[in-house]
Parts: structure tokens; sequence; C-alpha cells
């Protein structure tokens, strides 16, 4: 069984509208989305679980949710 301990310091500073979790054979990763102004695309970013950024994509107006596939 794995424990982590909490901490009330900033793991990310920066605001999101949505929230995700993966995890996958090449690691677990934190997914966030951005909405912006909520009438123009927004941003999905993969961070690692230290906080740094993996990668980056354009997503469609108001991202409100992710899905992961098992396949």
């Amino acid at each position: 069984m794995n424990t982590y301990e909490v901490t009330n310091s900033e793991f990310i500073n920066r605001n999101f509208y949505s929230l995700g979790f993966s995890t996958t054979d090449d690691g677990q990763f934190i997914w966030a989305a951005d909405a912006k102004n909520f009438a123009q695309a927004g941003v999905a970013i993969q961070y690692s679980l230290n906080g740094a950024k993996v990668d980056s994509f354009a997503t469609g107006i108001i991202p409100g949710a992710f899905y992961f596939s098992a396949e």
C-alpha cells in the first residue's frame, strides 16, 4: 500500500476548469484543462506527479472532462 503526505505548499500555481488522472504503461499523470475565456478553444495540459509539465494540446470550447480508454 502506498501512502502520501499532504502539504500546504502550492503544487501547480494555476487555476483550472477541470482535472483528470491517468495511469498508463508510461506512468501516472495529472491532466488539467483551462477553459480560457469560455468563448474560444481551451487547452489540456499533462503534468507528472511532481508537477512538471509533460505536454499540452488545444481542445474545443470549455473542456470540462477527461476520458481515458483502456485500449
